[in-house]
């Protein structure tokens, strides 16, 4: 008998987005400002260029550390117009800054969060604008491996056009090889199964990204758990009572064995997203 699953993750509406305390702090030709995020190594503060006057987002390293490294690495070798971009980098007291684009409008969480029932031409607008970058990664063999809402910015409200950001967990991949990884990485509730076996590959970002289209299209996230098998997601997905169409796009890409799952470009040749582009 198949069985039944009764939780779901709910996009969670409370999330705490108190760290607006003003700080008076210089570091070399930039006057740090409110803090725009924390996480577990660093802090994102809202930035004030002091010899142009430019606003930017500057990140902040609690200290030296691998995830910091790779970010810059990436951020230094990937150029698109739907990637952060680095304007400067440095070390001021043993802390690493870069110094990014800082977008006002805040992240697809929020967006989501104050929105949240768009209509559907809106939805397939925003999943091909939030496509692009990871079209662009995929064409150079470059996992993100922390997709999720918060690391996309929003860069122009009307458009419902994103910025992908936060490269740290970035991995270069070998096509039709076991990539593997010394530890779990990514954000719980996005991480694609294969993770957990310390294995990645081109479509682990496929999964998370299902899992954004999910909250689009429904409002929930859908929960992944060892012993889950594939009928379980499927009847989990239908009681969200996803917008019309999308039912066939998310089993594709929320499939538990990576090698059933789409690929990123097969997104665009879904029928429910096709029949939109093409009109």
């Amino acid at each position: 008998m198949l069985r039944k699953l009764t939780c779901c993750f709910r996009i969670n509406i409370n999330r705490d987005e108190s760290n607006d305390k003003l700080i008076d702090n210089n570091v070399l030709n930039y006057r740090l400002g409110k803090v725009l995020g924390k996480g577990k190594f660093g802090c994102v503060y809202i930035g004030n260029n002091l010899l142009n006057n430019r606003i930017y987002a500057i990140k902040k390293s609690v200290k030296e550390n691998k995830i910091f490294g790779t970010e810059l690495k990436y951020l230094r070798k990937l150029n698109h117009s739907s990637l952060m971009k680095l304007h400067d980098s440095f070390i001021y007291e043993k802390h690493h800054y870069l110094v990014l684009d800082y977008y006002k409008d805040g992240d697809l969480f929020t967006y989501i969060k104050k929105y949240h029932d768009f209509d559907l031409d809106i939805t397939r607008k925003m999943i091909l604008n939030l496509i692009r970058p990871l079209l662009f990664l995929r064409q150079n063999k470059i996992a993100h491996l922390d997709i999720k809402p918060e690391n996309y910015l929003v860069r122009d409200l009307n458009n419902h056009d994103f910025v992908l950001t936060d490269f740290g967990t970035m991995r270069e991949y070998k096509e039709n090889n076991k990539n593997r990884l010394k530890y779990a990485m990514g954000t719980k509730g996005y991480i694609a199964p294969e993770i957990y076996n310390l294995e990645f590959n081109s479509k682990s970002d496929v999964w998370s990204f299902g899992q954004i289209i999910l909250i689009l299209v429904s409002g929930n996230m859908l929960p992944y758990e060892n012993g889950y098998t594939q009928l379980d997601i499927y009847d989990l997905i239908k009681t969200f009572k996803v917008k019309k169409d999308s039912f066939s796009l998310l089993k594709g890409m929320l499939m538990i064995d990576y090698n059933k799952r789409i690929s990123i470009e097969d997104i665009l040749d879904n029928k429910w997203i096709e029949e939109y582009y093409l009109r």
